[in-house]
Order: C-alpha cells, then sequence, then structure tokens
C-alpha cells in the first residue's frame, strides 16, 4: 500500500522543482517537476510549474510518453496551449528528420505519392497528440514545423491539380493532419510562404470550391482552408448553402469540425452580433481614430485558450503579486471589476476567474474585438461579465464604482495619458486599486528595432508584404 510519504511526494518535488527555480537551477527543475507530473499528472499546481517551466527554457527533449500525457491535460481546459508550442519547438529544434522529410516533400514529382517512410515521418511528427493541440489551439513557434507544414501544403495542392476534387487523400494516411494544418494557417493569418505557381493553383482551387461547395470532400474543404479563410471565401455563398455544409461537417471527425467552428460558424457569430453590442459612450469615427482603426481591422490577440484557476479573493491576489504592506484596505468577499480597454477578451477571462468577483464590466473601442471578447466570455460562461464599446476618455461621467480597475496596453495610445487615467480615477473609491501596464522604450526596443527594419525596407501591413518581412528576417544571418 501507498505510505502517507508516498502520497505527499508529488508535492515535495513540486515544491523542490520551484525552490530550483528561484535558484536558477532549471535542469533539476525539471528533472523535479518531471517526477512530480509522472507521479499526479492531474495535480494542477505541478502541471502549471512544469509548463512554465517547459515554456521559458531549451535544450530539452521529451520522451513520448511525456508529451502524449502533457496533450491529455492540456486538453482538459484550465491551460493555455501557446504555452505549449515551445515544447514542440524544443521536440523538433534542428531535427534531421524533418528536414529530410521537407527535402522529400519538395522533390517528390507532381502526381506521384510520396515514398512509404516519408509519409510514415510525418505522421509520426504532425499525428503527434502535442503537435496537433499546438497546431489547432496556437501559433506554432517552430521554423521547422512550419517548413514542413509549408511544403506538405504545397504538396496537397499538387496532388489536387493533378487530380480530382474525390481522389485527393492525406499525403501521410492521417485525416486529422490536413485540417490541423488549416487551423495553424488560419491561426497564424496566412503567413506562410506561397510561391506565384501556388498562387495560381489557390484561385482555381477555390473557384472548384466555390461551384459545387456542397460536392466538396472534407479534405478538399480543409485544404482549402489551408490557404483560404472559409470566413471570406465563403462570404458570398447564400446562407442556406452554408447552413447545410455545416450540417454535413458536424458530422465528420473532430478535428473537422473544430476547422469548421473555428473558420466558419466562430466568426459569423461574431459578424452577427458586432451590431447588437451595447454602447455605453460616443466612440471616436475609425478615420478620426488610427487605434480605431487598427483593432478593428487587426483585433488582437485572436487566442484560443486561456490559463484558469481557482477564485480567491482579490487582497490575496494582490498580496500573491505585489509587496501586501503597500496595498489599500481592500473589500473581502466578491468585488466588483473594471476592464478598461479589454480587446479581444483575454485577461477578462484569466482574472476574472482568478478573482473572486460580483460584477465585471469590461469595455473597448473596437466592436471586431469586443465581439470577439463576447464570444469568449459566453464560452467560459462567465455570467457576470458584461462587454459594452465605450471611449476611456468619457468614461469618468458614469455613476458607478469599482473595487479593481485593470487597464493594460491602453492609455499610451491616447492623445493625452492624463485625460484617460483620470476618467479612469473618477472610478475609484480610496479603496480602490488600479492595475496598469504601459509600453516602455526598453521593453518594446526589439519591437521598435523591427519596426525601423520593416519602415527601411518600404513594405507595409498587407498579406504580401508581412511574407516579405518574414523572407528578409530569415535571410538575416544567425548571431
Amino acid at each position: 500500500m501507498p505510505t502517507e510519504s508516498d502520497s505527499q511526494k508529488p508535492l515535495a518535488l513540486l515544491r523542490e522543482g520551484l525552490s530550483n527555480v528561484g535558484k536558477g537551477d532549471y535542469k533539476a527543475a525539471l528533472t523535479n517537476l518531471l517526477e512530480a507530473f509522472a507521479l499526479e499528472p492531474g495535480n494542477h499546481d505541478i502541471q502549471f510549474a512544469l509548463f512554465d517551466l517547459l515554456s521559458h527554457t531549451d535544450g530539452y527533449e521529451l520522451p513520448p510518453s511525456f508529451t502524449k500525457a502533457i496533450a491529455l491535460v492540456a486538453r482538459q481546459g484550465h491551460h493555455d496551449i501557446q504555452l505549449l508550442a515551445a515544447i514542440v519547438r524544443n521536440q523538433y529544434n534542428y531535427s534531421d528528420d524533418i528536414d529530410e522529410i521537407t527535402e522529400a516533400l519538395r522533390t517528390c514529382p507532381m502526381g506521384e505519392p510520396l515514398e512509404k517512410t516519408a509519409a510514415e515521418a510525418i505522421n509520426e511528427i504532425l499525428g503527434d497528440p502535442l503537435v496537433q493541440l499546438v497546431l489547432i489551439d496556437a501559433i506554432s513557434i517552430s521554423p521547422e514545423i512550419e517548413d514542413l507544414l509549408t511544403n506538405l501544403r504545397r504538396f496537397h495542392l499538387a496532388t489536387w491539380a493533378d487530380a480530382t476534387l474525390d481522389t485527393i487523400a492525406p499525403a501521410a494516411g492521417n485525416a486529422d493532419i490536413l485540417p490541423a494544418l488549416a487551423c495553424q494557417a488560419f491561426n497564424t493569418q496566412y503567413v506562410f510562404a506561397i510561391d506565384d505557381i501556388e498562387q495560381e493553383g489557390v484561385a482555381k482551387l477555390n473557384e472548384a470550391f466555390l461551384q459545387d461547395p456542397d460536392a466538396c470532400s472534407e479534405n478538399l474543404i480543409a485544404l482549402v482552408a489551408s490557404y483560404t479563410p472559409l470566413n471570406i471565401l465563403m462570404e458570398t455563398l447564400p446562407e442556406d448553402v452554408i447552413d447545410r455544409m455545416t450540417g454535413k461537417v458536424l458530422g465528420w471527425p473532430e478535428v473537422m469540425r473544430t476547422l469548421w467552428r473555428i473558420q466558419v460558424l466562430e466568426p459569423r457569430y461574431e459578424t452577427q452580433i458586432q451590431p447588437n453590442l451595447q454602447k455605453l459612450t460616443a466612440l471616436p469615427e475609425i478615420a478620426q481614430s488610427p487605434v480605431r482603426e487598427q483593432y478593428e481591422r487587426y483585433p488582437y490577440p485572436r487566442w484560443q485558450t486561456v490559463r484558469t484557476t481557482n477564485s480567491i479573493d482579490l487582497r490575496d491576489y494582490l498580496a500573491s503579486q505585489f509587496d501586501a504592506s503597500t496595498l489599500p484596505e481592500t473589500p473581502e468577499g466578491p468585488v466588483n471589476i473594471l476592464f478598461a480597454g479589454c480587446g479581444t477578451g483575454k485577461q477578462v477571462i484569466s482574472l476574472g476567474r482568478a478573482i473572486n468577483s460580483k460584477n465585471i464590466l469590461a469595455f473597448d473601442i473596437s466592436a471586431t474585438s469586443l465581439a470577439y471578447a463576447y464570444r469568449k466570455t459566453q464560452e467560459h460562461e462567465m455570467g457576470n461579465a458584461h462587454l459594452a464599446l465605450a471611449d476611456i476618455n468619457l468614461v469618468g461621467t458614469w455613476d458607478a464604482t469599482f473595487d479593481f480597475i485593470i487597464c493594460t496596453g491602453v492609455l499610451h495610445h491616447l492623445d493625452d495619458v492624463s485625460t484617460g487615467l483620470n476618467a479612469l480615477q473618477q472610478l475609484a473609491k480610496p479603496s480602490t486599486s488600479l492595475l496598469i501596464a504601459l509600453y516602455s522604450e526598453r521593453g518594446r526596443k526589439a519591437s521598435i528595432a523591427a519596426q525601423t527594419f520593416i519602415k527601411e525596407k518600404g513594405l507595409g501591413d498587407t498579406l504580401d508584404d508581412i511574407r516579405a518581412i518574414r523572407d528578409h528576417i530569415q535571410a538575416l544571418p544567425f548571431n
């Protein structure tokens, strides 16, 4: 029978691992946290500590048993899958196997099947549960994986061009790989490299899809979606056609249903709810507001998953983040929270779940961003969260006060920072805590350098420009 000391071992390993992190001994920390995870994989504290460490370190390679276990617990919720993209990057960093597979895809004659060994290797890598999870719910940060996906997509397009809609089949024989690739293309907003020949092929592919979308197989739809967002491509289709296709897709495998959800159903729902969003103040005209114009065009981040934890009182939360002796007298129990400039709502859910809250009000200047946030709060069943459109400069006249006001990444966008800050202060009580985050020159040094580099190249923000920027960056010497 397990002894009491055996049952306490995972927590002892967790404490030791966290102590190792504090001392900068990441190798020892990884050993302890991996052992703790192996003993008690369902413990959220162990999961959070391990995933945080794995996402901020490199130079390791985990056995498949661990990556499968990580994918299994991560799929159950509570985690930000984007953190796990670092694990995938480390697993395949400088992988000779991926280089060989990618070369096999590049050199395979048009119309010919892929070599069996290459197909099996693709299935082993892209069929891995953790890789699949990252492709579907995050943005892969592995150049090797991106190169493989880019060439696999090109291979499938060439196969389609040489065949028919009914004969296209996944190169690796795994039906989940092509829709997962399409999910990743959508998550990255289609920045993958594409050449002129592909562009011509994509035009023909889209034309074939639109001619008779009902006749398209799931593989063909996934291939189309790997090059073009379905919600944009299908804008001209009648509603009854989209509804009919939705009924058909919902009978297909889970990954294909997920692809349809994120590329068709969710954008469609966001578009439908935008006209009905509550407006609490006047808004500047888009033409007169570069900030509003930017976030209407590019809601950011377009996140899929978020880390959630059990809620604690506001004072306990603040004491975990700051010196408790400097904190104001904060009320116990549920509090009222304001998110000023909530964007797409990720912080609304992560902090809104972490803090014992009575009512949450979140506002933003962008209807596109707010519609995204509205959908996500519904998805996470945030029944006490109320979202509305508002201009931060005008909220000071509201007859309301809040116990906690969060304003991150907003004030520095204003023509006059003091106007927005003063407006928020009108909504504060003596016991209110304000959490303010601003850009800094030091913190954004790399971003500023990138912006300067882009301007020097004379490039803008179109998709072709972004691809060109990435080509320039990849051509830079590595040092």
